[in-house]
């Protein structure tokens, strides 16, 4: 077995309930705040997400730019959900990433992590050591109180469709749902919507979570 697997497999899938980013934000700080050498491309949304933020990244490969992938959950393989321009981390190089979040895990006692939040570590300790210039990150579940949303503001915030999902943990109405997935706008970016693929009242509510941040909402015409 390899490290990494041997690390993940002390943890549960969803770890303790959070009220707040403060966990994941102990983990991150423990390894030198990795996320705040890094600049993101946040994507949030009930369905679509991953589809979007791979086109997202293949756009920004060809644009140039080094660019990772965080995804989830994994298609063939554990790998694939820690990508850089296209290609998936090695189990070298996820067994490097996971012994300093091991060691950082290790200081802290526990604390309780999910498996999610160990490999949102690992991805960002991997991201950071080979200077990415940019990371597309999709957001888990929701987003408000998701462990990505522990990053400074991003370039972009974008909301893909928001309908039913999680409803014990997000809320039981559109509305609910999409001020967890409207969460992760934040003053300084710049707020994108998928609005054709949306009810009303989500764009409505996204389009408050902007104005409210200062955000400017940019709603493609995809028609």
């Amino acid at each position: 077995m390899r490290y990494y697997e041997q690390l993940l497999s002390g943890y549960s899938k969803l770890g303790k309930r959070v009220n707040d980013l403060s966990r994941i934000g102990t983990l991150l700080n423990a390894l030198g705040d990795p996320q705040k050498k890094l600049r993101f491309v946040h994507i949030a949304g009930t369905n679509g997400k991953g589809s979007c933020a791979q086109m997202t990244a293949d756009m920004l490969k060809s644009a140039g730019y080094k660019t990772g992938l965080f995804t989830s959950p994994y298609i063939l393989r554990y790998n694939d959900r820690i990508r850089i321009n296209g290609v998936d981390i090695s189990d070298d190089e996820l067994d490097d990433a996971a012994r300093a979040v091991g060691d950082a895990v290790e200081r802290l006692h526990g604390c309780g992590f999910s498996q999610f939040e160990i490999t949102q570590a690992i991805a960002f300790e991997y991201f950071a050591k080979e200077k990415c210039d940019i990371v597309v990150l999709e957001a888990g579940l929701g987003g408000k109180l998701d462990s990505t949303n522990v990053i400074d503001p991003p370039i972009i915030s974008l909301i893909c469709s928001v309908s039913f999902d999680h409803t014990a943990i997000l809320g039981d109405t559109i509305e609910q749902i999409a001020e967890q997935k409207a969460g992760i706008i934040k003053r300084g970016s710049k707020a994108v919507i998928l609005a054709p693929q949306n009810p009303p009242q989500a764009e409505r509510i996204v389009a408050k979570s902007a104005e409210r941040c200062g955000c400017r909402l940019i709603i493609p015409d995809i028609s």
